[in-house]
């Protein structure tokens, strides 16, 4: 146990990131969409104004060093994509039929889309402060 508390402590997003996933999990046990729909955008949405405060500071971080457009794209487009992709497979669950494979599709895009967001956002995070790329998972 305390190993698993030590690697869990060594990165932040670590603990984010087994909290999403569990948070998916006890959505697809509750198995309904109304409940789903409602946890799901909230997330979403939290998920999206913390990305986008990050990739801003990262942003206006980097300015005054003359960023250039491939700097900027690589700021902003991961966690667009990675959001996008989260709402089509929260769409997915919530439109699909119970237990059909679209259903499951979209329940598997949604936890990976947002633990992917969470990792972008814990990078952007870590750029804005003068960290390099690539935290480990």
């Amino acid at each position: 146990m305390r190993a698993l508390v030590r690697w869990l402590c060594a990165e932040p997003v670590r603990g984010t990131v087994l909290n999403v996933l569990m948070l998916v999990l006890l959505l697809a046990l509750v198995g309904s969409p109304v409940i789903f729909a409602a946890t799901g955008a909230a997330t979403v949405i939290l998920f999206a104004l913390y990305g986008l405060v990050n990739a801003g500071k990262a942003a206006l971080s980097r300015r005054g060093r003359g960023s250039r457009l491939l700097e900027q794209l690589l700021t902003w487009l991961p966690g667009a994509v990675a959001l996008c992709l989260a709402i089509l497979g929260l769409d997915l669950v919530v439109t699909s039929g119970e237990g059909s494979p679209l259903q499951r599709l979209g329940l598997l895009l949604f936890a990976f889309e947002l633990v992917a967001l969470a990792v972008v956002t814990a990078d952007l995070s870590g750029l804005a402060r003068g960290r390099a790329y690539g935290g480990a998972l």
